[in-house]
């Protein structure tokens, strides 16, 4: 009996050993989908993909993190949180410094998409729409940026369906900040004669359906850039509208 003793606490730790090498093993599959940046049959998963230069001086490169780059090609649209054929959307961008090295996001902690305005819809047309663009302009130091963060018509998906939000950040990146007025879909932003002032025209879900388009009504506001509040005016309230109406019925309606 005391021969069995030592001889069985052997059988044990020759067990847990080959557990432990096994465990340890380089060639074992990584069973965390997490951490394996391929997809099934083993092709890569690209994260990031092209990058961007702002016309701002510093000293940041931009990636911006497409949707479509971070799934397997075999996964469907529907387990995402997106909508169908968004193009070039950006879930987050990555401001890498080339000087010092460092990496930072844009928006490390809420869930938002980057790009264009919906170059489907009536009231957008033309290059200047395209879906993805960050745009920098010499009459401000900041970067701009048409945002989704709202599922406004409640489908679980963010896409260019819902209101499109006009935002802006330091050309590091920082100091990420909505504008434009929640409920307000962003359609197009100028400056008007090399001035400060943003003049941004937009969509105000009138009808209260969920769709931003032609049955819906126009607003316009303006913008103090050089102002680091950004307050945001309406340039047109309702009471000079139902003036307007008014003035317009007296003189053309017979």
């Amino acid at each position: 009996m005391k021969y069995f003793i030592p001889f069985f606490l052997t059988i044990i730790f020759s067990c847990n050993t080959g557990d432990n090498k096994k465990q340890q093993s380089p060639n074992a599959p990584v069973l965390d989908s997490a951490q394996n940046l391929q997809t099934a049959d083993g092709a890569a998963i690209n994260l990031i993909g092209e990058y961007e230069v702002t016309d701002t001086s510093n000293d940041y490169i931009l990636f911006p993190l497409e949707v479509k780059n971070a799934k397997d090609k075999e996964e469907s649209a529907s387990l995402f949180s997106k909508e169908r054929g968004e193009g070039n959307l950006y879930w987050n961008i990555i401001f890498h410094n080339y000087k010092t090295g460092e990496n930072t996001f844009l928006e490390p902690e809420k869930k938002i998409l980057i790009g264009g305005y919906n170059f489907n819809g009536s009231y957008s047309s033309g290059d200047s729409y395209s879906s993805g663009k960050i745009e920098t302009y010499k009459q401000s130091p900041y970067i701009f940026y048409t945002v989704y963060t709202d599922d406004y018509n409640n489908d679980k998906k963010l896409g260019t369906n819902d209101p499109a939000y006009f935002f802006v950040s330091n050309p590091n990146g920082s100091g990420f900040k909505q504008v434009s007025p929640p409920g307000i879909s962003i359609t197009q932003k100028t400056f008007p004669k090399n001035n400060s002032i943003l003049l941004l025209s937009g969509i105000r879900d009138i009808n209260n359906d969920k769709k931003f388009n032609e049955d819906d009504e126009k607003v316009y506001y303006k913008v103090n850039m050089a102002d680091s509040s950004f307050k945001t005016e309406e340039i047109f309230n309702q009471a000079f509208k139902i003036k307007l109406k008014k003035l317009f019925d007296k003189n053309w309606r017979n």
